[in-house]
């Protein structure tokens, strides 16, 4: 990649970090219960084992989401005592096309002192494999439309690439986020902590969360080796306050993140549609909101026909395709939109102009 292709690069995930580019709505969360099967994961006194604690928390946390998200689909790596590597489960929420991946564990200490929840989110400084692995693995980032035929295929791979680590740096923020969410719920339930300033929100590189697609979490409900958090996490009384927890910090994080999703309108079908033209920046399997720092501040007409899989994104809608196309090359000027295209909008129909 050219210098000045980086820096683009670099600006453009700048610029986007704050907001992100994930769908506004959660349909499908994957919960993780840690370790299990031959792995059993840190012992506390009395030979309790991680993994089963992870598993009971879990089970408590599902039940408690389905409940109260009914249209929410909700799946678990495992649900009974079996070993998962860390790679598949990742690659099941990958799988799931999920919107949030929740990864939870137990920590442990050889000091008894050690207490309270510790919660990850993945770091932005070990990006690289990251970007790799979705760059291989994701085909719902945003991008210009390529379809079969050959007729959208002007954005260069480099560009592609550009868009996809936008996508990547945006977890990093939405994860974060939801993890600040967890951590100042369960440190409402009474989990006695001596975590101080940075010990409590942190990031990390953990394999399960760099793999996954979308944006993750790791939680450490308490310290195993900790005698008061054990008696918490080892009751099914505290095993339902920790999922309650869990629970509501999920819905806040789901509240703020849907708080913008844009309105769907179905337009009228009795009434003849309005020819416009305009330029297409990009399509995508994603929605993105239209305050979205990518669009530089132009409010794209979002546009999805029936039967079609991607979104499509218009700025510069005119019924004048002279005014359109004066709009192009102003943009090809300050160079930003590469590889847009002109295209005719007939109702939520989107066809290129030749």
């Amino acid at each position: 990649m050219s210098l000045k292709r980086l820096l683009t690069a670099l600006l453009l995930l700048l610029s986007l970090l704050p907001l992100g580019a994930q769908p506004s709505r959660i349909e499908t969360v994957v919960v993780d219960p840690g370790h299990g099967g031959h792995d059993a994961g840190a012992i506390g006194e009395g030979k309790v084992y991680e993994k089963n604690l992870t598993l009971a928390i879990s089970k408590k946390f599902v039940e408690q989401l389905r409940k109260a998200c009914p249209d929410l689909t909700v799946k678990m790596t495992r649900e009974t005592d079996v070993f998962v590597e860390l790679a598949q489960r990742a690659r099941i929420a990958n799988k799931a096309k999920a919107q949030l991946f929740i990864s939870i564990h137990i920590n442990s200490s050889k000091s008894s002192s050690a207490a309270g929840p510790q919660v990850y989110s993945l770091t932005p400084d070990k990006m690289g494999s990251n970007i790799t692995f979705i760059n291989r693995n994701n085909d719902d980032t945003v991008f210009l439309e390529e379809d079969a035929d050959g007729n959208y295929k002007e954005m260069s791979a480099a560009d592609a690439k550009i868009l996809r680590e936008l996508n990547a740096y945006s977890n990093v923020s939405e994860g974060n986020e939801f993890a600040r969410c967890i951590y100042d719920a369960l440190s409402r339930i009474g989990i006695k902590t001596n975590r101080t300033g940075d010990q409590l929100v942190r990031q990390d590189n953990f394999q399960v969360l760099r793999e996954a697609v979308m944006p993750s979490v790791l939680v450490e409900v308490g310290y195993i080796s900790n005698p008061s958090n054990l008696q918490i996490m080892k009751t099914p009384e505290g095993q339902d306050k920790i999922a309650g927890a869990l629970l509501e910090a999920f819905l806040a994080y789901k509240k703020s993140r849907e708080a913008d999703a844009p309105k769907e309108e179905a337009a009228p079908k009795d009434e003849p549609q309005e020819i416009l033209f305009g330029i297409q920046v990009a399509a995508g399997a994603n929605k993105l909101s239209v305050k979205d720092k990518f669009f530089r501040g132009y409010q794209p007409l979002i546009l999805r026909a029936e039967g079609e899989k991607l979104y499509k994104y218009v700025i510069c809608p005119s019924a004048s395709l002279s005014e359109v196309k004066a709009s192009l090359e102003e943009l090809k000027k300050k160079k930003i939109f590469e590889g847009c295209y002109l295209v005719k909008v007939e109702g939520e129909k989107v066809s290129r102009v030749r």
